[in-house]
């Protein structure tokens, strides 16, 4: 934002709101590579690596609200997501959370063409809208025109 020339705050009608748009500008810089691997908080960054999964290095566990570690499988690599946060049960260690990758990958991109489709369907009309007047401009231009060649004669 320190290299636009001009910014005019809340002067379109946006997806979200200034607040909710700086705190987004503020994760996906937290977010971005290269950076430091310390937390605000102090704990470890662990750099987000190659994969496919959508949400690696940004999804918590909802049972202790640690990061979910990503990790993939197979020759496919289909990813999958724990938590960090294990518990030692009968000599073993026990995840909080373990879920497949794709399931999580597919309600996020769920939720996400949900949230943008109300959007894109207004904007949609307002488009439909737009042209049907440039249309109806247009036609009386036409009809101005043939009048005045029907006078002109």
């Amino acid at each position: 934002m320190d290299e636009w020339q001009v910014l005019i705050k809340d002067h379109q009608k946006g997806y979200i709101g200034w607040p909710t748009f700086e705190a987004s500008q503020q994760c996906m810089a937290a977010n971005a590579q290269p950076r430091p691997h310390v937390e605000a908080g102090g704990g470890s960054g662990d750099a987000v690596r190659e994969g496919g999964a959508l949400l690696q290095g940004i999804a918590r566990c909802g049972h202790c609200g640690r990061r979910l570690r990503t990790h993939y499988r197979g020759r496919s690599a289909t990813p999958g997501c724990h938590c960090a946060g294990k518990d030692i049960a009968h000599g073993r260690s026990v995840y909080c959370l373990k879920v497949g990758g794709v399931q999580i990958d597919e309600a996020v991109v769920a939720a996400i063409l949900e949230a943008l489709n109300p959007a894109g369907l207004a904007a949609t009309l307002a488009a439909a809208e737009r042209l049907e007047t440039d249309r109806e401009a247009a036609l009386k231009q036409w009809r101005l025109d043939v009048e005045r060649a029907q006078f002109a004669r």
